[in-house]
């Protein structure tokens, strides 16, 4: 199931590389690679812009004490200076560890303040109920918040936390992630 999600998250990866550059000759510069490092975890992903309000993305995540996780899913996005915002939905794939595997189609969405020039504060959160979820779990909540600083032109650096839970009706749930980490964009 592990290779599973990764092959997932990486082809979803490659099929947003490959359409972004159909979108590059229209002039989007909100397209992005990030990385995310903690002590217990480490995350990538890739976004991509389709026209001028919908943005696909892909991620993968992978914890030594929790598993695996792959994403993909996508955003109506907006703007009204100073704040961004966007709101959709995602598939997650999870690859426990020492859980049941499962998924979710989860709701949710973001919101961007930018400070000034170089430093933006971000709030996401994600749900699925019951209704949305499978195999083995019965819910997901994931919300957090990140400051983003530009270092040096197209790439930011991240200071955020998230907390990731699933839910299951038959035992204990798994706090996939409640941690701070440090990251990086780099936006095209």
């Amino acid at each position: 199931m592990h290779k599973r999600i990764m092959a997932l998250s990486i082809a979803g990866a490659g099929l947003l590389l490959a359409g972004q550059s159909a979108f590059a000759a229209t002039g989007h510069a909100n397209n992005n690679i990030n990385a995310q490092v903690n002590n217990k975890s480490v995350a990538g992903g890739i976004k991509a812009m389709a026209g001028e309000n919908v943005q696909f993305f892909a991620n993968g995540q992978y914890s030594d004490d929790s598993g695996t996780i792959g994403q993909l899913g996508a955003e109506f996005v907006g703007n009204a200076d100073p704040i961004s915002f966007g709101f959709g939905g995602k598939a997650v794939f999870l690859d426990a560890k020492d859980h049941k595997n499962g998924g979710v189609v989860a709701l949710g969405g973001h919101v961007t303040y930018q400070l000034n020039d170089r430093l933006s504060a971000t709030a996401e959160t994600y749900y699925a109920p019951d209704i949305l979820s499978f195999h083995h779990v019965d819910r997901y909540m994931q919300y957090g918040a990140k400051a983003s600083y530009m270092a040096v032109d197209n790439v930011d650096v991240v200071v955020g936390w998230r907390r990731t839970t699933f839910g299951y009706s038959a035992g204990p749930d798994l706090r996939y992630e409640n941690n701070f980490y440090l990251g990086t964009d780099y936006n095209f």
